[in-house]
């Protein structure tokens, strides 16, 4: 993926109760595996969200009901995606491109993320075929050295 990230379109929501499970499943992630140092600082999830240039909104009651993108990529989306992914309400999806003319939707099915790359179309994208970002320690053994 390129060096910026835009958010095109997509409806993310994440209740309130379930905002200290997701950074708890964040914080794991990062303490037990090699990540960017900026990632090991963070104590709020908004904090999670904001080394990789995100940024929620909330409502009234505390829940957030949109994600932003200020044009910033770091490596480690999909991770910690992946990692709040069951705290994630089950309908929220974000499609999303990058600087050098990759698309790509995330979806989230109340368990976990499914990346799917995509082809612009008129009035939107297409998908096109379901990518594979886990990382290695995610992946069985056999596909970490798959050629």
């Amino acid at each position: 993926m390129g060096s910026y990230m835009v958010i095109d379109e997509g409806e993310f929501t994440m209740e309130q109760a379930n905002l200290a499970k997701a950074l708890g499943a964040a914080r794991v992630l990062v303490e037990t595996h090699d990540f960017w140092e900026g990632w090991r600082a963070f104590t709020s999830l908004d904090q999670g969200f904001d080394a990789l240039s995100l940024y929620p909104s909330y409502d009234a009651h505390g829940n957030i009901v949109d994600l932003a993108a200020d044009g910033g990529k770091v490596n480690g989306q999909h991770a910690f995606f992946s990692a709040i992914a069951p705290y994630v309400v089950g309908s929220s999806y974000l499609r999303c491109h990058d600087d050098n003319g990759q698309y790509w939707l995330w979806t989230f099915d109340g368990a976990r993320l499914r990346s799917f790359r995509c082809v612009p179309v008129i009035g939107g994208v297409r998908k096109r075929e379901e990518l594979d970002y886990a990382p290695a320690y995610d992946r069985p053994a056999r596909q970490r050295f798959a050629l």
